[in-house]
């Protein structure tokens, strides 16, 4: 899969001109060059803009009629960033305009790329450092930011597993691996307890993964995309971190017995995180393609299989 090409996105030509004239007035000088990013899976417009006074921005725009899901997206992200700890590294927000039928967004402009893939050592370090940090500044959570959403709220999307059990049709159609039908019952069962084994009090990011990481030329890591800011287990983060470790052949085992965030956490809890997770990809990536996001069947089924196999380690021993 090409990261940096698995979203279709709006140019900067692209866009209406009372939207690029708002971009220009916001930002007090006007685009000399404006380089479309094109990874992530969202269809909205999101750009490195170079702008005639030598400045950088990085800008998100997108309308409730053509971008449905980026954007409140957009919009939750730039709520979450601004009451963000100083601590925390992320692109701060400079501004946004709601411009009615569309909303913008400018961010700090990241000088960084993201790891590399398979994860390399150092990169992983300081990534899973960074785990830990995030979970010391969010817990509790600040006040500054934004309600978290629940674990429950995610558990429509979780449940996989025991729509599969109760007979759901949608869910019988969804193909199987071989060897995982026979356990649909025990992981209906495990998944079922998953918003209650990972409760907590630490606001989460809820979707870190490399392509949501920026490595900046010094070495550090800077955090993107907080658009699911989840209350829950401060280890959770990392439990979602090393699916990818996992499934890039490395040892994931090692990494999470070793961090200070597992310290005392139940087996059982992170087998119920992992089977929710698995059966989420197990559903998602059989779906039909998304015109506006051509990989994102293609990403979902590598983390299926890597969800799947960390998941058979741990239920193995």
């Amino acid at each position: 899969m090409p990261q940096a090409a698995s979203a279709v996105r709006p140019t900067w030509d692209g866009l209406p001109a009372e939207v690029r004239h708002a971009i220009e007035e916001c930002a007090g000088s006007s685009v000399r060059q404006a380089v479309s990013q094109g990874g992530g899976f969202t269809s909205g417009f999101a750009s490195r803009l170079e702008l005639e006074d030598g400045r950088r921005l990085f800008v998100k725009a997108a309308t409730s009629e053509q971008h449905v899901f980026a954007r409140p997206s957009y919009e939750r992200e730039s709520a979450v960033v601004r009451g963000l700890p100083a601590a925390v590294p992320a692109p701060r927000v400079l501004w946004t305009r709601d411009l009615g039928a569309w909303f913008v967004a400018a961010f700090e402009d990241v000088e960084g790329r993201h790891p590399l893939r398979p994860w390399d050592p150092s990169e992983l370090s300081a990534v899973v450092d960074l785990c830990v940090l995030l979970a010391d500044e969010l817990t509790p959570v600040p006040e500054a930011l934004p309600a978290p959403h629940p674990l429950t709220e995610w558990d429509d999307d979780f449940s996989f597993w025991r729509r599969r059990s109760s007979g759901d049709q949608a869910a019988l159609a969804v193909p199987l691996a071989e060897g995982w039908a026979p356990l649909v019952g025990d992981l209906a069962a495990a998944e079922a307890s998953w918003t209650v084994r990972c409760a907590g009090t630490t606001g989460l990011h809820f979707d870190l993964r490399d392509d949501n990481l920026l490595v900046r030329p010094d070495g550090s890591v800077v955090v993107c995309d907080w658009n699911h800011l989840t209350l829950g287990a401060a280890w959770l983060d990392l439990a979602a971190l090393l699916v990818s470790v996992h499934g890039d052949g490395l040892d994931a085992d090692t990494l999470w017995a070793a961090s200070p965030l597992t310290d005392g956490v139940d087996e059982d809890a992170l087998v119920a995180f992992l089977a929710a997770v698995a059966g989420f990809f197990v559903d998602v990536a059989a779906q039909e393609e998304v015109p506006g996001s051509p990989y994102l069947r293609e990403h979902q089924a590598w983390w299926r299989d890597a969800s799947l196999s960390w998941l058979d380690s741990r239920l193995q021993g």
